[in-house]
């Protein structure tokens, strides 16, 4: 038991450090596309990426990340918020801390054993709930945007795109609410992938701001 929770901990550690390595990589990548150094450097952002179209996760990875994209720059005012890696940073840590506690409760006193299966339960169990949030909650929310309005009450605008598994349709749902007392308006919309990907595999940058800037409008594309 001693060794599986020592396995444990050490994946909870490498968890952390990706969930933090990720976060910091965004704040670079949101950094170094300023307005500034992209008047300096004379650089475009691209208009089209390229994608194995038919490898289904790396696609969803990469139109998700295109939408939260567009999105911010549609609503250049609002910041973007880690809510949902911050919490699974957090079941991250806790998962760590019991591993090691237990692990080293076990060292100390290799009689407690009902103390050091409590301590591996506990730990799957916030292994099961991490893994189920990254399933059913951030794989599907792409952005969460906020912004504090002058009277101090705070809008958001929130991107969820549901994907079928090896499905071309997916379906995108924005979230807007201004004011903390203003009723939410949500707008859906079904899209299928060949309306953003080419034939080679390059994604259409412009054909994703155009799709959010109708829902945003709520026109039909």
């Amino acid at each position: 038991s001693h060794f599986l929770l020592l396995h444990c901990s050490l994946f909870a550690l490498l968890q952390i450090a990706a969930i933090m390595g990720e976060v910091n990589y965004n704040d670079n990548v949101d950094a170094s596309f300023s307005t500034d150094a992209e008047e300096e450097l004379n650089v475009e952002k691209p208009q089209e990426r390229q994608c194995d179209k038919w490898d289904f996760l790396k696609l969803k990875v990469l139109i998700d990340d295109i939408f939260a994209e567009e999105l911010e720059s549609l609503f250049p005012e609002y910041s973007k918020k880690e809510y949902l890696s911050n919490i699974k940073l957090a079941i991250s840590i806790l998962a760590c801390i019991i591993g090691v506690a237990t692990l080293l409760y076990g060292y100390f006193y290799p009689d407690a054993n009902w103390i050091v299966g409590a301590g591996v339960v506990l730990y799957w169990i916030l292994m099961a709930v991490f893994t189920l949030h990254v399933l059913f909650f951030e794989s599907s929310h792409v952005a969460i945007l906020e912004h504090t309005e002058d009277d101090g009450n705070t809008s958001s605008v929130r991107l969820v795109n549901s994907w079928k598994l090896y499905s071309p349709e997916a379906t995108a749902t924005i979230s807007t609410k201004k004011g903390n007392k203003k009723p939410e308006t949500t707008v859906e919309k079904t899209f299928v992938v060949s309306q953003f990907v080419y034939e080679d595999g390059q994604v259409s940058v412009e054909s994703v701001k155009n799709f959010l800037q109708a829902m945003i409008e709520k026109k039909a594309v």
